[in-house]
């Protein structure tokens, strides 16, 4: 995205998602619960990670030119 990013995210680490849902995993292997990249401006983020038995969540921010605000909170 070539501007700022801005919203609430919730991020159910117990839900299961068809493979057919999914893209294809990133060269790296590892596929994030949340994904927000912007090249040309700020990310603020509000993030509340839900989760039953998994305990692991993985999200990737990254801008080229802007801040990042991460609000996180995480709910059992």
């Amino acid at each position: 995205m070539n501007g700022s990013i801005k919203g609430t995210w919730v991020v159910d680490t117990d839900l299961k998602v068809p493979d057919a849902l999914l893209s294809p995993p990133p060269s790296t292997g590892e596929r994030h619960n949340l994904s927000l990249t912007s090249y040309n401006g700020a990310i603020t983020a509000d993030v509340v990670f839900q989760s039953g038995k998994s305990t692991r969540a993985s999200i990737l921010l990254d801008t080229k030119n802007g801040e990042i605000n991460l609000n996180l909170v995480c709910v059992n």
